[in-house]
């Protein structure tokens, strides 16, 4: 693919996406409903308020709206014949991620949990399939800080649009990554968040995978450590969380971990993977199934209570 549509033009599309797209040398296009977040640079690229207009230019669409627009226009554009790349959370509901994935056969459906092309995230998963440590006795994350990402638009604070808080947007990373080291295998025990009938702004969850406990804990009001600290039998590891930066460890024999990664050299692994349609590296629909449910089941149960 070359031609590349991109819908929803605000903070990350402008941050990440469209510079990366740019040094890979695609074709782009723009689309937002609100023609005021194009700032003058980006003047030169072709732009619409409907993306309908450029669906015969274009064989893929990046899709950065609001998180509960994510699966209308993504199935829009699926049965358009056009490939899709969907920003994080792929969707709000589980219902409609297993509808994508029916799509997969024809299309790619890509969904955007960059933190899997971590290339100290894979060496960790690696340690934990081949036990090298031992066991894992238990995982903690603890990721956020006060919030002060440039939104464009108040959609991110509404339920209806934003589909919840600082779980369904931070967290969607932070369990895809335990779900990611784990194959899967894991399953929610409990959740605990303090929207109250709005968006959350802190949330804690704790989960098991095999015999390993594994604690959540987000927040968008106060510091946060961001690290994931794994215990193993033999030992621990730590690592930022947003970049997997070896943080501090026990082990000295804990030597082939890299420098943390920058965000573009990680959206340009996504990326390229997506518009060279590298089948063994695409982050599917399918592969993020486990995280949307489980995302699904704390909600469930914080709507229970």
């Amino acid at each position: 693919m070359n031609n590349i549509l991109i819908i929803g033009c605000g903070a990350i599309a402008q941050a990440h996406h469209i510079p990366v797209l740019k040094k890979l040398r695609c074709k782009l296009y723009l689309c937002d409903t609100n023609p005021e977040v194009i700032p003058k640079k980006l003047n030169n690229i072709p732009f619409s308020t409907d993306y309908n207009d450029f669906i015969d230019d274009v064989e893929g669409a990046l899709i950065c709206t609001s998180h509960a627009s994510h699966f209308s226009i993504a199935n829009d554009l699926l049965k358009k014949n056009i490939n899709v790349l969907i920003e994080k959370p792929i969707t709000v509901s589980l219902s409609d991620c297993e509808k994508l994935v029916k799509f997969e056969q024809s299309n790619i459906v890509a969904a955007g949990y960059f933190r899997r092309y971590i290339d100290n995230f894979r060496l960790l998963k690696e340690i934990i399939e081949t036990k090298k440590l031992g066991e894992v006795n238990s995982i903690s994350i603890n990721e956020g800080g006060v919030y002060g990402w440039p939104v464009m638009s108040n959609s991110f604070w509404k339920l209806e649009s934003a589909g919840g808080g600082v779980l369904i947007d931070t967290g969607s990373h932070s369990v895809d990554l335990v779900n990611f080291l784990f194959n899967g295998d894991v399953k929610l025990i409990n959740y605990a968040d303090d929207s109250k009938g709005g968006v959350e702004a802190n949330s804690d969850l704790h989960l098991l995978a095999g015999e390993a406990k594994i604690n959540i804990s987000l927040s968008r009001n106060r510091p946060m450590s961001n690290s994931i600290l794994i215990n193993f039998s033999n030992g621990f590891i730590e690592l930022d969380v947003t970049n997997g930066a070896l943080l501090k460890s026990n082990i000295s024999s804990i030597h082939s971990f890299k420098e943390g990664e920058y965000p573009d050299d990680i959206f340009k692994k996504q990326a390229t993977a997506w518009i060279n349609n590298k089948k063994d590296e695409i982050i599917n629909a399918s592969n993020v199934l486990k995280t949307v449910k489980i995302i699904n089941q704390c909600y469930e149960i914080n709507y229970a209570n």
